[in-house]
């Protein structure tokens, strides 16, 4: 066309890409479109990659009597399940069996008479000593003063010099504490590890 005067400047690497093919630059486009369709269609319907089809034998009439006395899939879990907590019941008694230890303790005294646990006794005495009165605390008797080493008020002076009643009702509350931490860990179920392969 007279009217189409304009000619692109093309560099040098276009005309190395373009040289030595005959087809136009339109031509070029519907190859490249064509390629694009054919990809397409060849992602919307895969081949299948994995072929391999494994030979499952047939289920033996024994077998299948086997398992039609245990019932479906559902039931024979369930039974499978109800196994294994008794086999994990007999190895958790199995493992208790092993702990023979008994320890000796002394026989008390004829007329002393324990009542309670120790925590018990411990409240007891630390509610007697609240409760006495200033006459009881105070027995002109009693003049007997210990002699405390400087170690031991070294630690009265980085603990604070609480009296020793505080301190036995600090300490018995620690202990029920601690008792209760413990029958909570043994009202949990046991852990057995994974046995090794």
């Amino acid at each position: 066309d007279k009217d189409c005067t304009f000619q692109p400047q093309i560099c040098e690497a276009s005309k190395e890409m373009v040289k030595g093919k005959s087809e136009s630059f339109h031509q070029r486009v519907d190859q490249m479109l064509e390629q694009h369709t054919k990809a397409m269609k060849a992602r919307l319907s895969p081949k299948s990659r994995y072929s391999f089809k494994p030979a499952i034998s047939e289920i033996s009439p024994e077998l299948q009597a086997k398992l039609a006395k245990k019932g479906d899939f559902f039931e024979r879990a369930k039974s499978d399940i109800e196994t294994r907590k008794k086999k994990a019941s007999k190895l958790e008694e199995a493992a208790v069996a092993g702990f023979t230890f008994q320890p000796q303790t002394s026989t008390l005294p004829k007329g002393v008479k324990i009542e309670g646990s120790f925590l018990d006794r411990v409240a007891a005495d630390v509610a007697a000593r609240k409760n006495r009165t200033t006459a009881d605390k105070i027995d002109p008797e009693c003049k007997f003063q210990p002699e405390i080493s400087k170690k031991s008020i070294q630690k009265m002076k980085e603990k604070g010099a609480e009296k020793f009643d505080v301190r036995t009702a600090e300490d018995l509350q620690k202990r029920r504490d601690k008792q209760e931490e413990i029958k909570k860990e043994l009202a949990k179920p046991p852990k057995f590890g994974k046995k090794k392969k």
